[in-house]
């Protein structure tokens, strides 16, 4: 059963437990009369004690829920009854009889104090309409309420300023009496002005509020009448103050703790739903396990995916079978820094899966509140990873060529290719122009260290004699071999080198021709798309170093060999000069240097392309100011990175820059200072690799365009169910008729069968007629409904009673509608609603006396309508299913219809943005809510 369905037993629980009240209090005063029969003094002292009790009481629960009392004037009134109960623990003591107080105060001391409590009672009642929605502090409230019982006590014992009320001989003074219509006159004021603001008031509270003035009126002028101490009109008013303050009690158990707990605990229940939303949607992996072992607790599905599972409960059961498993590595990565500080924050690790592959890891966390569970998110950031570690080995690149000779550098290249790809060997060979010899150049730094007594040599062997290698030149694509214990002439190993089972291959091809071989092997599992990126990119930026280290190197030698011919040797230095900068513009990757870190000195074509540039020298002097977007971009740009760059961090960061023509464009930035001292010294230049990632940002609009085009296809969809339903009319309209035509004209000659047959033909005719109406209908709530208006519920009410006149009248129901509000809808379709409700209603009903009661409700800024019956009722496991179009809990023989009733009013009521949903038990009738906006922008 639902929050509101419980909410309505609790009400009807609540009504049988106030009349079981009602007739014990009955009971109790019946008893209290029998008592002041006997004994008046005991009556009396019951009686007062017992609104005492009940004053005090009031106070103490006012007290000690005043911080979750939405309304501060009911503080105020609850805190003035501790004072009352006071008082009138005053006038009990003093009462005749009692013997507390001399005998010389007679009888006027209780009365007085009587009056006295009248007036604080009926003066609190008066000011709560008056103070609903302000706010104070209780502690001020309670010492205002001090002062005011200690100055009227004092004008009665110390200062006997305070007019008598009772006079011996003489009896009650006109002051008492006038007072007495005062305080109903007070009483009178303060209901007109709690109705005045009943809007603001909960109802039950404003009723029992209402019922409480009542009786206190009616107990005063009770008390008009008085003629002794022990007279009637005294019982009379007694029994009325009992009743007022019981009143009052219940008004604030309303308050103060019914409803606050009943709002405490929903909201706790809507935000355990909301959380398990977002931690089962979440694009994050999250999970939640024990800090003492380990054992995952709880996983999402995100989570799942990333340990290699798939779904979160495989995840949680292969924990102990596995233990490589994901969240077990993540457990052990994060423990030392939660045990320190509490809580781990994007920390980056790797993790190796039960597959051998492996995954980089942002992984964050804390504890619980109770500290005995680790709350972890994990997002996979091997992409990231990946980029920055390339980049890295690409910018260490370059800066190691700057300082050592080529073959250093191919070394260097070997070892940095060996490194990304945690492999055991790294090789770089060299192809010839003629594309049929091999020449190995280097080798990695560990496979020499594996192999003693070897130094690397340059070693020419032809392709064809080394298998590998001439697939890859002859495929001009990357080669991977899991398995390379097949090829029978392997080359490019050092001598006695152990065997590499796993090799990868990729070559470096410029104007369709392999120019070189960056080789890797001895990964201990196999090599995957993300090594032959690395080795890729590596290789791309290597080899433009290569061929300008090749070309130093040559110039080198011409300078040697040809000192003495300066004019030779300088038109050589401007061939090699024309061929360096024609390999620096053909890089596959932007590059550009700056001078001070922010002037443009040095740019390739690639460069030139990505920012919109003709060439590289319309860029020369530029600064970099001009290729940001604003200056206050280029502002945060130089606090954010530059003091990072000078510490010699090399930079990694995804902005936006501005090309030639004012256009943004999205670049992926790596940056490094070309210095290396301590400190930097930015003069001297920085280094920013540059790729263009507008077509990762282009994916992203193209699938927002097919979101759109998904939102199109559902309205083509749902023409196209209007127009079938529309033209399967036509011929059902054909077959029925001349189905008819046949049964008149040939009656006589139909035997009974036949008759029958046609009968039932024709009923099944009208019966699709009627499902392909109702289908018609379905289709058209969306793309044929009227505008919304402001529209009388009441006129659909009559209306749609009008057509089921003449069923209410064959059932003998009692239809009870109450008035209805106007709200903006289409009136058309909540006829439609209100139409199929009543009528279900009034279908699905057995009982001897059918009732059907409509009425509305008001929360927020929402009406909650409901269609309520005592029918057969619904079982609440068919509660999702009756909402479902053609699903039927009963056969056409026991209740005829389509089944697509109640479908169509949650497709009304969701168009017009509310929900609908029944309460039921099976055999106790059933109860049929929806809910509409109160108010909507017509414009």
């Amino acid at each position: 059963m639902t929050t509101i369905g419980k909410n309505i037993v609790r009400q009807r629980q609540t009504a049988r437990s106030w009349k079981f009240w009602a007739v014990l209090g009955l009971f109790g005063l019946a008893g209290l009369a029998v008592v002041s029969r006997r004994n008046y003094l005991l009556f009396h002292s019951l009686a007062e004690l017992f609104s005492i009790s009940v004053a005090w009481a009031v106070f103490f629960l006012v007290w000690n829920t005043r911080e979750m009392m939405e309304n501060d004037a009911l503080v105020f009134v609850g805190t003035s009854y501790f004072f009352i109960g006071f008082i009138d623990l005053l006038h009990t003591l003093a009462y005749k009889g009692m013997g507390v107080f001399g005998a010389h105060w007679g009888a006027n001391l209780p009365t007085q104090l009587w009056i006295l409590a009248r007036y604080l009672e009926s003066g609190s009642l008066l000011l709560y309409p008056m103070l609903i929605g302000k706010t104070f502090r209780p502690d001020r409230v309670f010492f205002s309420w001090l002062g005011i019982t200690a100055a009227v006590l004092v004008s009665i014992f110390y200062r006997p300023v305070f007019p008598d009320c009772y006079i011996d001989g003489t009896g009650l003074t006109a002051f008492k009496i006038g007072s007495e219509y005062i305080i109903c006159l007070l009483l009178c004021l303060a209901f007109v002005h709690l109705y005045l603001k009943r809007d603001q008031v909960d109802p039950t509270v404003f009723r029992l509020i209402s019922a409480s003035i009542a009786a206190t009126i009616c107990g005063e002028l009770a008390f008009t009448f008085y003629v002794s101490v022990y007279g009637l009109s005294n019982l009379v008013g007694h029994f009325f103050k009992i009743v007022s303050f019981v009143l009052i009690y219940h008004a604030l158990i309303r308050t103060g703790l019914t409803r606050p707990y009943s709002v405490l605990f929903k909201s706790v229940k809507d935000n355990e739903e909301k959380y398990q939303a977002i931690f089962q949607n979440a694009q994050v992996g999250l999970f939640r396990s024990r800090v003492s072992d380990g054992k995952p607790m709880e996983a999402n599905a995100f989570c799942a995916e990333l340990a290699g599972y798939q779904s979160a409960d495989e995840c949680l059961k292969q924990y102990d079978a596995s233990e490589s498993h994901l969240l077990r590595q993540a457990y052990r990565e994060m423990m030392p820094e939660i045990e320190k500080t509490g809580m781990v924050k994007n920390r980056e690790s790797r993790i190796r899966r039960d597959d051998g592959s492996t995954l980089w890891l942002g992984l964050s966390g804390s504890l619980g509140e109770d500290k005995k569970i680790l709350e972890g998110a994990v997002v996979d950031i091997s992409e990231r990873k990946l980029q920055e570690s390339t980049r890295e080995s690409q910018l260490k690149l370059i800066d190691f060529a700057a300082r050592h000779d080529s073959r250093q550098f191919l070394q260097k290249l070997s070892d940095e290719a060996e490194m990304l790809t945690e492999s055991e060997i790294g090789f770089f060979h060299l192809i010839d122009p003629d594309q049929e010899t091999i020449t190995l150049q280097a080798w990695s730094a560990n496979a020499r260290k594996n192999t003693p007594g070897t130094e690397p040599m340059a070693r020419c062997y032809p392709i064809s004699q080394a298998e590998a290698w001439a697939e890859c030149v002859g495929k001009a694509k990357p080669v991977i071999h899991s398995d390379n214990s097949h090829v029978s002439r392997k080359r490019g190993l050092p001598e006695k080198h152990a065997p590499a089972i796993r090799e990868l291959l990729v070559p470096v091809v410029r104007s369709n021709r392999v120019k070189a071989i960056v080789g890797v092997g001895g990964k201990p599992i196999p090599y995957g798309d993300d090594d032959v990126k690395k080795v890729r990119r590596l290789a791309d930026t290597a080899w433009e170093i290569v061929e300008r280290k090749r070309a130093e190197e040559r110039l080198q030698a011409a300078n040697e060999s040809l000192e003495r011919e300066v004019r030779q040797r300088t038109r050589e230095l401007e061939k090699i000069a024309y061929e360096f900068e024609s390999l620096f513009d053909s890089s596959q990757v932007g590059m550009m240097v700056l001078r001070g870190g922010r002037f443009f000195s040095k740019g390739n074509q690639r460069l030139a392309d990505i920012l919109g540039y003709e060439t590289p020298r319309e860029m020369e002097g530029l600064s970099m100011k001009s290729l940001h977007l604003d200056q206050e971009r280029f502002q945060e740009f130089g606090e954010k990175y530059y003091d990072k760059l000078s510490q010699g961090e090399v930079l990694h960061v995804e902005y936006q820059l501005r090309r030639k023509d004012g256009t943004p464009v999205w670049c992926s930035l790596s940056g490094k200072a070309l210095d290396s001292g301590e400190p930097v010294d930015l003069d001297k230049g920085v280094l920013w690799i540059i790729d263009d990632i507008g077509d990762r940002k282009h994916a992203e609009h193209v699938l927002k365009a097919t979101l759109d085009q998904l939102e199109r296809s559902n309205d083509e969809l749902a023409q196209f169910a209007y127009v079938a339903s529309h033209d399967l009319q036509e011929p059902l309209r054909a077959i029925i008729g001349f189905l008819q035509l046949l049964e008149s004209r040939h009656h006589d000659q139909l035997d009974e069968k036949g008759r029958h047959y046609i009968d039932r033909t024709v009923k099944a005719g009208h019966r699709m007629q009627k499902l392909i109406s109702d289908l018609l209908a379905l289709s058209r709530i969306d793309t044929r409904g009227q505008d919304f208006a402001m529209t009388d519920f009441n006129e659909i009410m009559d209306k749609v009673l009008g057509r089921l006149q003449s069923r209410i009248k064959q059932k003998g129901a009692t239809v009870d509608c109450g008035e209805l509000p106007s709200a903006m809808a289409d009136a058309s379709q909540m006829e439609t609603v209100f139409f199929n409700l009543v009528s279900n209603a009034l279908k699905y009903n057995e009982s001897q006396a059918p009732r059907v009661e409509i009425g509305w409700t008001q929360s927020d800024s929402r009406y909650r309508f409901y269609v309520e019956d005592n029918g057969i009722g619904i079982s609440p496991r068919f509660f999702d299913r009756i909402f479902i179009v053609f699903q039927r809990l009963h056969g056409r023989r026991q209740y005829s219809g389509t089944g697509i009733g109640l479908t169509l009013c949650k497709k009304i009521v969701e168009r017009h943005g509310g929900r609908i949903w029944v309460e039921s038990e099976a055999g106790k009738g059933s109860t049929f809510f929806f809910t509409l906006p109160s108010q909507r922008r017509t414009g």
